[in-house]
C-alpha cells in the first residue's frame, strides 16, 4: 500500500470514528428543546469537521505528487553530479597513467 492510500485510509477511519462518537453523544443526551438545540450545534460542528477532513483528503495526493516531483529533480541532480565525478575520475586516471609512463 503506498503512502497516499495509507493517508486516505487513516483520514477515512478518523472521519468514521468522529461521526460515530458525535452520534453516540447526541443520542445519549437528554430530550427536550434545550437538548435539540445542542444536537443541532453538534451536528453543525460535525459537518464543519467533515468538510475539513474532506479538504485534507483532497490535499494529500497533491502533496504526495509535489514530494515525488522534488525527489525526482533531486535524483536527476545527483545523477548529473555522479556523471561529472566519473568524467573527472577518468581524466585523473589518464593523467596518472601519462605521468606513470614518464
Amino acid at each position: 500500500m503506498d503512502a497516499t492510500s495509507v493517508a486516505v485510509l487513516a483520514l477515512a477511519t478518523a472521519l468514521v470514528a468522529l461521526v460515530v462518537t458525535i452520534v453516540v453523544i447526541a443520542l445519549g443526551r437528554g430530550k427536550g428543546a434545550a437538548g435539540d438545540g445542542r444536537v443541532q450545534e453538534q451536528l453543525a460542528e460535525v459537518r464543519s469537521r467533515v468538510d475539513a477532513l474532506a479538504e485534507a483528503q483532497r490535499d494529500v495526493p497533491r502533496a504526495v505528487a509535489e514530494g515525488s516531483a522534488i525527489q525526482a529533480r533531486s535524483l536527476a541532480g545527483v545523477r548529473e553530479r555522479l556523471a561529472e565525478v566519473l568524467e573527472a575520475t577518468r581524466r585523473l586516471e589518464a593523467v596518472g597513467n601519462a605521468v606513470e609512463e614518464l
